[in-house]
């Protein structure tokens, strides 16, 4: 359990919890201005625009409903001259049947045609006399070749020889690819609302490689609805399609189909709410939607750290966002590296520091542009995200001052207007990136990474007095009173922001980090009550219990705890080697196994493991899963350990 920062009222600044060997570098405030982004594509969004999601990055901005947003460009729908002309279905893209009907223009004073299905003219080719003036031609195409995956289809071509005219001999053709595939709805997901919008959001994914995915239909029955075009029937559709889509007359769509450019449907799909591809069963399990199957989260917390000296003592700040040294490439690095390693998760932390806008109202943009692209690095490697959001944002005008009674860290969990602050925070984060494109639906949410009482602050510093907070009034004279308000206000607070955040994203999971309280012992200013966050009643989904092996028995932290007694989903989102225990990263490797397989016979139904840390950087107490070439990372490892247990 690494040095904790917090926001102060109204400004960055850096709190520190104490001088225990373990804790150092969590959140160290960094100071920095930047610029805050554009956000137009924000507007798009709340205007009921298409928005383009970014996993196969097909369609970008038009208006729901209002016809072509971009296509590639198709057969010809006619070559001729001297007035000559022959169109197929009309001068159509690409068609289900090799049975279409020909349109011909004939040029001036030509007495007769010829047809064929190649420039030949011959028997090979199908070549049929036709009458004089016959403007409709019913026609079979020749067979159509298979396309390749990422290819271009080959189109079908059909010519005309006109006779007789004074012009001589004059020659027309027109080509349409025949696709006999019907396309592949691969799932419809219904997204929260843009903010500001009523209008629905769809996501679209769904193939067609020959002829391309040319319009989007939505309805409340597996029957006609509301069908938005995506590309004209004269072109080609999109082969590989995942695009958002607003049908802005149609409130509750349940029920979705696609059509490609020949023409054909694929059979109606059911529009499913976005959620989390886990979540909760009676009994405090996770388990894989939509099968059921029994899930167990393991990975490790990622946080690159760089150290200062302020005032003699070395601090740390936490980097993983910063504008300017997050890097992308070495972010797909460690998710692909983790994945390649079986795991299947990693916990990461914004800094309240930075994640607000350090010009005006709100967050800020460019930071909240590098996670939603971790976000998507993440997505990308199969990895799930446990988003830490943190203390409210020292910039952005989510604090409210400090006054006599609620002061500081206590006030974030007390006062209704910093409750009232962290629900705007959370709005703001969650549409900020989904307008980004971050793929939400990999995401767990952490409402504090470890959440505690401050002793030295008002009310708990308090000898007597009564005091008034968002669950009610408490006398501040007794333990017991300052014991009663620390767990109410602690269920009041994680009750609305749970409930927040599941009306935003339903399916969504939230869960609280928190210490072992044997910490209170041996930190007289500062106390932990787990009791509120592991109740049957509470709102939040899981606990996120920090368990080291340096900090005394298991056995005993976990009975701190009250773990045996919760059907709350729990995962171990912190334990790990420290240098003052292990000597070596192998050694530390070895003792982490064994702690790992220690909390299985404990009784309790832990849902993950995540060890602390990946990569820290600049902190040292605690050895990193790359540490000596990995060592940690391997013998952690799903890939070599499939059962944490064994």
């Amino acid at each position: 359990m690494p040095v904790r920062w917090g926001a102060a009222r109204g400004r960055a600044v850096a709190r520190r919890r104490s001088a225990l060997p373990l804790e150092r570098g969590r959140h160290v405030a960094v100071a920095r201005s930047r610029t805050r982004r554009s956000t137009s594509r924000r507007a798009a969004a709340a205007a009921g625009l298409l928005v383009a999601a970014p996993a196969l990055g097909a369609i970008v901005a038009a208006p729901a409903g209002a016809g072509p947003v971009a296509h590639a460009s198709g057969p010809s729908g006619s070559t001729g001259s001297a007035g000559a002309a022959v169109r197929i279905d009309n001068g159509a893209y690409a068609t289900s049947t090799a049975q279409v009907t020909l349109h011909l223009t004939w040029p001036a004073g030509a007495t007769s045609a010829v047809v064929a299905n190649d420039t030949s003219f011959d028997a090979a080719g199908s070549a049929t006399p036709i009458g004089p003036g016959t403007t409709t031609v019913p026609w079979t195409l020749a067979a159509a070749a298979p396309v390749a995956a990422g290819a271009v289809p080959v189109p079908d071509t059909v010519s005309v020889e006109f006779l007789g005219g004074p012009s001589g001999t004059v020659t027309a053709s027109a080509s349409v690819v025949l696709d006999t595939d019907a396309p592949v709805l691969s799932g419809a997901t219904l997204l929260p609302s843009a903010k500001g919008s009523k209008a629905p959001l769809v996501r679209v994914v769904a193939s067609a490689p020959s002829s391309g995915v040319s319009a989007v239909e939505l309805s409340t029955r597996p029957s006609g609805g509301v069908i938005i075009t995506l590309s004209p029937p004269s072109r080609r559709g999109f082969p590989q399609l995942d695009t958002v889509v607003s049908p802005t007359s149609l409130a509750h769509p349940t029920e979705a189909r696609v059509r490609d450019a020949a023409g054909a449907w694929s059979p109606w799909e059911a529009v499913t709410p976005e959620m989390i591809a886990i979540r909760q069963l009676h009994g405090g399990r996770l388990v894989t939607a939509p099968n059921n199957a029994p899930l167990t989260l393991r990975g490790f917390d990622y946080q690159p750290l760089t150290a200062s000296r302020v005032a003699g003592k070395v601090q740390y700040a936490n980097v993983t966002f910063t504008v300017g040294a997050y890097r992308p490439a070495l972010a797909a690095q460690a998710v692909r590296q983790m994945s390649a390693l079986g795991y299947d998760s990693v916990r990461v932390f914004l800094n309240m520091n930075q994640v607000g806008n350090p010009k005006g109202a709100g967050l800020d943009g460019p930071y909240l542009a590098n996670v939603a692209n971790f976000l998507q690095q993440a997505n990308n490697a199969g990895i799930r995200v446990l988003l830490c959001t943190g203390d409210l944002p020292g910039a952005g005008g989510y604090t409210s001052k400090d006054t006599a009674a609620l002061a500081g860290t206590n006030a974030y969990f007390l006062n209704p207007s910093d409750i009232a602050g962290k629900e705007r925070y959370l709005r703001d984060l969650v549409t900020t990136l989904q307008a980004d494109g971050a793929p939400l639906s990999n995401v767990l949410w952490e409402l504090a990474g470890e959440q505690d009482w401050n002793n030295n602050e008002a009310p708990l510093s308090w000898k007597r007095g009564v005091v008034r907070t968002a669950a009610g009034v408490f006398n501040m004279g007794s333990a017991a009173g300052k014991a009663a308000m620390e767990n109410a206000n602690l269920t009041h607070w994680v009750d609305v922001l749970s409930s927040e955040l599941h009306k935003m994203l339903p399916g969504s999971l939230v869960g609280v980090g928190i210490y072992s309280p044997l910490i209170n012992a041996k930190r007289p200013g500062w106390t932990v009550r787990p009791g509120p966050l592991f109740a049957p009643t509470s709102a939040n989904d899981f606990v996120d219990i920090h368990v080291y092996s340096n900090l005394g028995s298991q056995v005993d932290q976990m009975r701190a705890f009250g773990a045996q007694a919760t059907n709350k989903v729990l995962v171990m989102g912190e334990f790990g080697a420290a240098r003052s225990a292990f000597k070596s990263p192998a050694v530390g490797a070895t003792g982490e196994v064994q702690w790992q397989q220690a909390s299985c016979r404990f009784g309790v139904k832990l849902s993950g493991w995540l060890l602390w840390t990946w990569n820290s950087g600049a902190q040292a107490e605690y050895w990193t899963a790359l540490d000596d070439n990995g060592v940690i990372a391997q013998a952690m490892s799903p890939k070599h350990r499939p059962n944490a247990c064994a």
